[in-house]
């Protein structure tokens, strides 16, 4: 062994042993995952059971036309199987923004310009997005003939596509208003392959549709008024709103719930499906309505739509900020103008968080200010039945929440909501990450007493502690981090640790300006040997990708001479036809 690759090898594991100091035998993370390079330049765009989709550069594939349109210019759609390995060239250059997939199906947007100015829907133009669909179980790919709408997106759930039409693109009046100047939205029904058109327009705000929310088969979204035959569906007299309704696609039956959530210029500020409830946020001006009887119109009114019932419920409470809904709970920050003292500071001009529970239709006041009610700011994050937000110091009274001697932070706080005590973590946070099993937060040093955190000898990190849900303990990594987490579905989290901000050398490089792949389970810290500037993406069903930059790593993973490329590598453990590598040969 080489003096540098002793060198490597010992401060790796130096860092490793300091890591790990207080974890138990019983914690230790189990061998980290082969790796198989695929030796594509590509990026990762879906997972769905045992496939990826990925988009392949012709250029990083040595100039391969491998849509056929003559030109070796494109990023062309391919399925990669996490099984065995092998590729399906679907022949199409897409656009990633109209992709939607699951175990069945991959639904996905064909740009007419990058095949070879082609026109796919025969419109007697060459600018359109098409529509196509690649079906798993036949192993066939079929075009629907729709050009898809401009800046929207697919979706998918259960048995249901849900995509919107530009009717310019496709040149067609598709919701019979006269115009040819909608959204109208659409829904693939994947065990028959039926299209339906529901001739309804969704809204758009300067120029872009506002994205519908999809739960299986229903489908929420607003309507503009406008430009749905300029019909006052919520009742208030005039024709300028954006109303909530609500699509059944097993019937096509469309429920319009008569409330307004935005203007015509104005997007809505929360629309959330989960399950079979739908959060919504109606605003009071364009519903010409006191929904909170605080005698004014100028509030925003959290509301909830049931699947299960079809009934609506108002909160009644004026609102700030997105709502965040993990059915069957909901949380929002309350003003506090118009209500009183909510977290019991002395003062009324809070933003308070609140928990709601649409099973007993009851809501809880955590009385705790994440800031001021002018704002909609600071963290509140609800997922996998965790609640973590930030409550700002200043606005809970001028208390000193983690020990610091100051008044001036952001501080972590964290409910279950099976267990409604809330916990003060005492650390400053920017950002929070949150998985099903492990929590992820960035804490500023000079938010937490200008500690050095990650002993580095400065003040200026963000070094990256974790919370165990489990045993609701808390870890400081001694790690300073960037703004990015991969949960996974064994408990697992993938983090980017920074060497600049460590101010060492992890992986022996030279030079200590990396990012590197970093894995932990809540304890024990690992970094994944070799890779810089990677990440991991995860399926559904738990399939998983690596990603990783030649450009920033410096290293020529394709082997075509240059380091220019994006490079997939496969977790080999999960593929049949491949003999087991031997350690010095894990990244292939």
């Amino acid at each position: 062994m080489s003096r540098s690759h002793l060198l490597l090898v010992l401060s790796l594991l130096s860092l490793l042993s300091l890591l790990a100091l207080s974890t138990p035998p019983a914690a230790q993370i189990e061998a980290p995952p082969r790796l198989k390079n695929t030796r594509l330049d590509a990026a990762v765009f879906e997972i769905a059971g045992p496939w990826a989709a990925i988009g392949v550069s012709e250029s990083g594939q040595s100039f391969t036309d491998l849509n056929g349109d003559g030109d070796t210019g494109d990023r062309v759609l391919q399925l990669l199987n996490l099984e065995h390995g092998r590729r399906v060239n679907l022949g199409a250059a897409g656009f990633t923004n109209f992709l939607a997939m699951n175990e069945e199906v991959f639904f996905f947007g064909v740009d007419e310009r990058s095949q070879g100015n082609a026109d796919l829907n025969g419109d007697g133009d060459a600018s359109d997005v098409i529509a196509r669909v690649h079906d798993f179980r036949t192993r066939s790919t079929h075009e629907l003939g729709l050009a898809l709408s401009p800046n929207g997106r697919s979706t998918i759930d259960a048995d249901w596509v849900t995509f919107m039409v530009f009717e310019f693109d496709a040149n067609q009046r598709l919701n019979d208003d006269g115009d040819l100047n909608d959204y109208v939205l659409h829904t693939y029904h994947i065990p028959s392959g039926e299209v339906t058109n529901h001739a309804i327009s969704v809204q758009r705000s300067n120029l872009q549709a506002v994205q519908p929310r999809q739960s299986g088969p229903w489908v929420g979204f607003a309507v503009q008024e406008a430009q749905e035959g300029m019909r006052d569906r919520n009742g208030d007299g005039d024709r300028s709103d954006a109303v909530m309704a609500v699509l059944d696609a097993r019937t096509g039956e469309i429920t319009n719930l008569g409330l307004a959530v935005g203007s015509l210029l104005e997007r809505p500020e929360t629309i959330a499906f989960d399950g079979s409830l739908l959060a919504f946020v109606v605003h009071e001006e364009f519903q010409g309505a006191d929904l909170n009887g605080d005698g004014d119109q100028d509030d925003l009114v959290p509301h909830v739509w049931d699947a299960e019932d079809g009934s609506v419920t108002n909160l009644g409470l004026a609102s700030v900020g997105p709502v965040e809904l993990d059915a069957p709970q909901l949380a929002f920050r309350v003003q506090e103008p118009g209500l009183g003292d909510l977290n019991g500071d002395g003062d009324t001009d809070d933003a308070v968080v609140h928990l709601h529970d649409a099973r007993t239709r009851t809501t809880r006041n955590l009385a705790l200010a994440t800031g001021p009610a002018s704002e909609p700011g600071n963290l509140l994050q609800l997922d996998h039945g965790l609640l973590v937000f930030q409550v700002e110091e200043l606005a809970q009274g001028a208390e000193d929440l983690n020990g610091d001697g100051d008044f001036a932070d952001l501080v972590a706080h964290v409910a279950s909501v099976e267990f409604p005590p809330v916990r003060n973590l005492g650390i400053a946070v920017r950002e929070a990450f949150i998985g099903p099993k492990l929590l992820a937060l960035y804490v500023p040093e000079m938010d937490q007493g200008e500690r050095d955190l990650n002993g580095d000898g400065d003040r200026r990190d963000e070094v990256i502690h974790i919370y165990r849900r489990a045993d609701a303990s808390l870890v400081n990594s001694g790690l300073a981090g960037t703004s990015s987490v991969r949960h996974t579905r064994d408990g697992l989290a993938y983090l980017q640790v920074s060497e600049r901000d460590q101010g060492q050398d992890i992986n022996g490089s030279g030079l200590a300006v990396d990012q590197l792949l970093f894995r932990t389970d809540g304890t024990l810290f690992e970094p994944f040997l070799g890779f810089t500037h990677a990440f991991v993406f995860e399926g559904q069903s738990g399939g998983r990708i690596l990603q990783t930059s030649e450009v920033l790593s410096g290293k020529d993973y394709t082997g075509d001479g240059d380091t220019r490329d994006s490079v997939p590598f496969l977790f080999v453990d999960r593929l049949e036809a491949l003999s087991s590598p031997s350690p010095s040969s894990r990244v292939r």
